[in-house]
């Protein structure tokens, strides 16, 4: 059993092989077999790093056999105590990152059996991990070249379900959602300046929407070279980047940029600020800014990002804080 990789691999004929592989699901089914599944996992692992193009497809076929051998989804969401023989869910992640990374390779094979397998193993993740399993296919979808993009095509149409609209949908940061302030109670002076906020806040979301695939085309043609952020983390503080640059240039009167300024930029400022500060190796992770004056994208690092944002909140807080 725990050689079910290489005695795939000997097996040249592929009828004959899709046959020993349906077997080996309905073996690995049965609860008695549920722990050797990790030691067939960290198998593959290893023919991923070091195996050739025909060892890499086949233990993608292979442990595309194996999720039923998995005592529940619990078991995944790292609700239940796991040995060392059993998968965790960290090691799937990095799979699904390995099977990513083949999405540029030259083998037609490989890649439609990496795609597979992000496919058979989106079902165990996490809401957020799903988004960015979603978002970073699109990336490649905006970086690859016509042939690789028709598998990445092909991958994204097998992983997208009305689930992973309500997980997108519930990850997209507040920063780029279209604001509606509710007014009730408040006099018409203070409905007015409401309804000047709420009009900048709409304005500038739809805005940023133009670079969205710019932003995507740079994370892909980087995405192996780079370790990113989160992509709905890195859309949030562009959002709020972009912000901070334009509202100065508004025709709106200084009441109006203060008001602005108080109702959005202080608070946005403190949560990310706070958010920025619990990570680690800031310097490590990267994350795409804008700069508004020559409109255009460039990669920094957190490191940089918390520094600006810092130095910014002091200045506000200075000059137009209540």
């Amino acid at each position: 059993m725990e050689n079910v990789i290489e005695k795939v691999y000997a097996i040249k004929d592929s009828k004959e092989r899709q046959r020993f592989l349906e077997n080996f699901r309905n073996i690995i089914n049965n609860k008695d077999n549920e722990n050797i599944s990790g030691i067939i996992f960290r198998k593959a692992v290893d023919y991923f790093n070091n195996g050739d193009d025909e060892y890499k497809t086949i233990s993608f076929s292979v442990i595309n056999k194996i999720y039923v051998g998995f005592s529940s989804r619990s078991h995944f969401m790292g609700k239940l105590s796991v040995t060392d023989s059993e998968i965790k869910y960290e090691e799937v992640l990095n799979v699904l990152y390995k099977a990513i990374s083949f999405m540029k390779s030259e083998n037609g094979n490989l890649r439609i059996s990496a795609a597979n397998c992000m496919n058979h193993f989106r079902m165990f993740l996490h809401p957020i991990d799903y988004v960015e399993l979603f978002y970073n296919l699109l990336s490649l979808k905006n970086s690859l070249d016509d042939k690789k993009v028709k598998t990445v095509v092909f991958c994204l149409n097998k992983i997208y379900c009305p689930y992973l609209e309500q997980c997108i949908k519930s990850q997209i940061p507040n920063e780029t959602k279209l604001t509606k302030i509710s007014t009730k109670g408040l006099n018409k002076a203070e409905q007015e300046k409401a309804n000047k906020v709420e009009r900048l806040i709409n304005k500038y979301v739809k805005e940023t929407r133009k670079y969205i695939k710019k932003i995507l085309k740079l994370r892909g043609e980087n995405m192996f070279n780079n370790e990113f952020c989160l992509y709905v983390n890195n859309i949030g503080w562009l959002q709020l980047s972009y912000e901070i640059q334009n509202i100065f240039e508004e025709k709106e009167s200084q009441e109006d940029i203060i008001n602005y300024i108080n109702f959005r930029i202080v608070s946005l400022l403190e949560y990310n600020i706070k958010f920025l500060e619990g990570i680690n190796d800031r310097n490590e992770i990267s994350y795409i800014d804008i700069d508004s004056s020559t409109d255009s994208l460039f990669i920094s690092n957190l490191e940089e990002l918390y520094k600006k944002f810092s130095i910014l909140s002091k200045n506000i807080k200075t000059k137009f804080s209540r």
